[in-house]
């Protein structure tokens, strides 16, 4: 039960940080044709990414103290999904800072 609890935090960290890395780097004609850079889709990347962020670091948190079966996988899934939550959190930072300048 730990490993698959562990895997998730992993999978849902790993995501996160691949989606918003690739909303960060791509260039501006190839992210509008992938990701739709639309006002009413913003807030649903958000709305996802951001709360699935903090449910992997809870994932991970319940996977290392209650099932210490696997402990590092479990590490490793809180790490990715707080580098998921740091990258979502500065996308929505700036897009709101240049939305509002």
């Amino acid at each position: 039960m730990s490993k698959i609890i562990s895997f998730l935090s992993f999978i849902i960290g790993g995501i996160g940080i691949i989606w918003g890395l690739l909303f960060w780097f791509l260039p501006g004609g190839l992210k509008v044709n992938l990701f739709g850079y639309y006002d009413w889709q913003m807030p649903l990347y958000f709305r996802i990414f951001i709360p699935s962020s903090i449910f992997g670091i809870i994932l991970g948190i319940i996977a290392r103290k209650l099932l210490p079966e696997d402990k590092k996988l479990g590490i490793i899934g809180i790490v990715l999904s707080f580098l998921s939550l740091l990258i979502w959190l500065v996308i929505w930072f700036w897009i709101v800072g240049w939305s509002t300048a």
